[in-house]
């Protein structure tokens, strides 16, 4: 009875240590799932925070990025280049490597239009845009002994040498010549293009003369008046014996069909403007000064000898120990570097008072600032100087392109951002300036 009494309280005692550890189980796998969760939540929290970590940081590094961006677009930086950097138009930079010896051109981006390939390139209409007469830039290039002219985007035009007809009068007619093409070595011809590159007409500007045994052609100077007249200066060059020459100077008046209306032999054209709605122009036939009028529709008057108008530029003035010499009023004026007019519409003065430079609008109003200490012209822009020696820079429109903050002038020199601003560094083009150091290129425009 003992026996089976102990063997049952066995029993239980085993049972009850059965379910003691079945409890400590059930607690251990809840106290692990708990924990399982905790560790859970705190790493769902720290993924949480570290994501809201990286934004914070993302959203930083963007607004670094915005101020880096603002700071430089503030300063002009534009690109860097392994080239240099040789004329700037328009948006586009000539460039070159090989001490000079090949050329092509980026854009305002640093981005190739053509390859650094070619052996010269030049901007055919650089002046015209500058001011304001054409729209479009227009690149000549030179590969050995081909030409093509290109576009501002790189796109071909025509395989030709020419220059751009530069109209004293506005025309916007589907036939006005744009290209032209001077052949002084083989067939004395020329010939008119469109600005598609389509030939439009083509003419010889030699026809008066009957015998051609000349040994050079040179045309020194060509007047783009309208559709309707044109200008050509042609030398015309003899050999007379061994080692012995010369010349004969023409001046002649075609018309759009390129027939001649007048030639003027062995004289100088000195002069030329529009006066009362008419290009005129000005000769010297030996002590005279004779006047010539041209309207846009290709009338052609002659108005005899030169005689003193208001509405001129010009005038008879003894000046330089030279008698009766034809000149240019404004040349008259005490010294250029005195007195400027700037602006389109030539509204904007620009004079030196006491000692001081005043930069005023149409009504006299001072523009940027009362009065400034100095005044340097270069490529016609202007650099400023106020009372603490920091110059601004404005452009031949009297735009504020450079402001105090980047240029400085110790009395000799000009600095930008710290660095010598010489001639062949500081570029103007049409629509601004570029400013270079080593591979950095700056571009301050009127828009910037």
């Amino acid at each position: 009875m003992r026996k089976y009494l102990w063997m049952l309280t066995l029993l239980v005692l085993f049972n009850a240590c059965g379910k003691a550890e079945n409890e400590n189980i059930k607690e251990t796998l809840t106290n692990q799932e708990v924990q399982l969760e905790t560790d859970k939540i705190k790493e769902n929290e720290i993924e949480e925070n570290e994501v809201e970590e990286n934004k914070s940081e993302i959203e930083e590094s963007k607004t670094e990025e915005k101020e880096l961006e603002e700071n430089i677009r503030r300063n002009g930086f534009v690109f860097s280049t392994q080239y240099t950097i040789e004329d700037y138009c328009h948006g586009c930079y000539i460039v070159s490597k090989n001490n000079g010896l090949l050329k092509g051109v980026l854009d305002k981006d640093g981005k190739e239009i053509l390859p650094v390939k070619y052996d010269d390139i030049w901007f055919l209409n650089a002046d015209a845009l500058k001011d304001g007469k054409q729209e479009n830039l227009y690149i000549q290039t030179k590969y050995e002994n081909d030409y093509t002219v290109i576009d501002e985007t790189g796109k071909k035009i025509l395989d030709k040498k020419v220059i751009c007809a530069d109209y004293w009068f506005e025309t916007t007619s589907e036939n006005s010549y744009y290209f032209v093409e001077v052949d002084t070595e083989d067939d004395y011809m020329i010939h008119f293009y469109r600005e598609d590159g389509s030939l439009l007409s083509s003419g010889d500007y030699l026809c008066f003369k009957d015998e051609r045994s000349f040994d050079l052609v040179s045309i020194s100077d060509e007047i783009w008046i309208s559709d309707n007249n044109y200008i050509l200066n042609i030398c015309l060059t003899y050999e007379k014996s061994y080692l012995s020459y010369y010349s004969d100077l023409y001046t002649i008046l075609f018309d759009k069909n390129h027939q001649m209306i007048k030639k003027w032999d062995n004289v100088s054209l000195v002069g030329k403007e529009i006066l009362n709605n008419n290009f005129t122009f000005y000769i010297k036939d030996s002590d005279e000064y004779l006047s010539y009028s041209i309207d846009n529709a290709g009338n052609f008057m002659e108005n005899g000898v030169f005689q003193e108008n208001e509405n001129s530029l010009y005038t008879i003035a003894d000046v330089y120990s030279y008698k009766n010499v034809l000149m240019k009023k404004d040349s008259l004026v005490i010294d250029l570097t005195e007195s400027s007019t700037l602006g389109k519409n030539n509204d904007i003065r620009l004079y030196k008072s006491n000692n001081t430079w005043k930069l005023v609008d149409s009504k006299g109003v001072p523009l940027y600032e009362d009065r400034y200490y100095e005044c340097i012209e270069s490529k016609d822009c202007y650099f400023l100087m106020n009372e603490d020696n920091q110059m601004c820079l404005i452009d031949r429109n009297g735009n504020l392109l450079i402001d105090y903050e980047y240029l400085m002038y110790d009395g000799e020199k000009i600095y930008f951002m710290g660095k010598v601003l010489g001639y062949d560094n500081f570029l103007v083009g049409d629509d601004g300036v570029s400013i270079v150091f080593d591979s950095e290129v700056y571009f301050f425009g009127e828009n910037n």
